[in-house]
């Protein structure tokens, strides 16, 4: 790598993360809100673009998180090699150290940067409240707020509030919702995600009379199977003995996060 521009290599991975993301040029552009010329000129291979427009091409594309962390790590890295070929030394000086290091950061960035974000991953796979309380709490973790009333202060809404979203005893406002993300520093890819997340679970309390023989007796937020206090069970699939009913949410399973301690 002695010496070699790493910017024809950095563009061709933009490149990739847009084709993996399923974007036309023209729809990325029109994700961003900016011209097709603006897209293009972010992959190009003769000057770096700075970061904020990388990081609109990488949120775009859904990339966040973690993630967007070790592509902002290895731009810094592509920035210094731009930097250090335009440099002058003196005759005979020993830069092989240096280039060894950029071997080195490279070699980690691409490795960092292949990793599945685990928020965005955790947000996909959301089917229950409680399941989108812990991810609302890992953020709070990655935010680097230890405390609720910190969160209440940062947000302006109510500790109880705060309290039933991460316990997953009552259904965000998404208004709200979204406050409480961009005050966290989401990424824009991370709001999208909470938003569908949020839309997933449009609350539908289980009825507590869908027959008269048999009404579910499990908390009014779960999803999919019901059970009466016979221990009788059954699937909510919208249509239930002739009665409408909630609509079937198929639930999956979300490892816990550890949140802040409250």
């Amino acid at each position: 790598m002695s010496g070699k521009s790493l910017l024809p290599k950095f563009a061709r991975l933009l490149k990739e993360v847009r084709v993996d993301s399923g974007l036309t040029v023209r729809q990325l552009a029109r994700v961003q809100g900016f011209a097709h010329s603006h897209v293009v000129r972010t992959t190009s291979t003769e000057h770096l673009p700075r970061w904020p427009r990388v990081r609109g091409y990488l949120d775009g594309c859904g990339v966040g998180g973690d993630v967007l962390y070790a592509w902002w790590e290895l731009w810094c890295t592509v920035r210094s090699v731009e930097q250090e070929l335009r440099r002058t030394h003196p005759a005979g000086e020993d830069r092989h150290w240096y280039w060894e290091m950029v071997e080195r950061d490279w070699q980690a960035g691409l490795q960092a940067i292949s990793k599945p974000d685990p928020l965005l991953a955790a947000l996909e796979s959301v089917t229950t409240l409680d399941e989108l309380g812990a991810v609302i709490s890992a953020l709070v973790s990655r935010a680097g707020l230890d405390s609720i009333r910190k969160v209440e202060a940062l947000t302006d809404i109510p500790r109880t509030t705060l309290n039933h979203w991460f316990n997953g005893t009552r259904e965000p406002d998404p208004e709200r919702l979204q406050l409480l993300v961009t005050r966290l520093e989401a990424t824009d890819a991370e709001r999208r995600g909470f938003a569908q997340a949020l839309s997933r679970l449009a609350y539908v309390a289980c009825p507590e009379r869908t027959r008269q023989s048999r009404p579910c007796v499990l908390h009014g937020s779960h999803r999919g199977v019901h059970r009466a206090a016979n221990g009788e069970e059954w699937l909510e699939d919208g249509v239930l003995d002739g009665v409408r009913g909630p609509k079937q949410w198929v639930t999956e399973s979300l490892g816990q996060s550890a949140g802040p301690h409250w």
